[in-house]
């Protein structure tokens, strides 16, 4: 006799630095609650724990729109550190939370985003698609404003 085994679903939403921009990333897992083992002559049957992921790739399969969605909560981070500190972080790393689920110091396809600074401004850059810097693909986010979202 099949037993139903009950879901546990667990959603951890990371937010994105303000403006209702949230970074998600859903976990769905089905699993017995205790184990249950059946025996059948010398046979022992045990549930498995069977698990779905849902990452940030499955959630968005478009690492373009992926690679935008990291770059405006770099953008908000920035400007949010700014308003504490009165300046720029040397690095984007110091822009990560402990409990970050996604590297929002590089893009989709795993390159780093290239970060300039100057006073008071500051560029931040993915290459795009075609992994080249300065060519028209590529999404730029400034203090002043951001690419188009694709």
């Amino acid at each position: 006799m099949k037993r139903f085994v009950p879901y546990l679903v667990l959603v951890a939403l990371v937010l994105g630095s303000g403006c209702g921009h949230v970074a998600r990333e859903l976990a769905c897992i089905q699993a017995p609650v205790a184990a249950p083992v059946t025996r059948s002559g010398d046979v022992v049957i045990q549930d498995t724990l069977r698990a779905v992921v849902d990452t940030e790739e499955t959630l968005e399969p478009d690492p373009l729109i992926r690679s935008w969605d990291r770059l405006y909560v770099v953008r908000r981070r920035l400007l949010e550190y700014i308003g504490r500190s009165q300046n720029l972080p040397n690095d984007l790393s110091e822009l990560r939370f402990p409990d970050d689920f996604i590297p929002y110091d590089q893009d989709a396809w795993r390159r780093k985003f290239r970060y300039t600074r100057g006073n008071s401004t500051f560029e931040v850059r993915s290459a795009g698609p075609d992994g080249c810097y300065d060519s028209p693909d590529d999404l730029i986010a400034t203090h002043a404003a951001i690419s188009l979202r694709p």
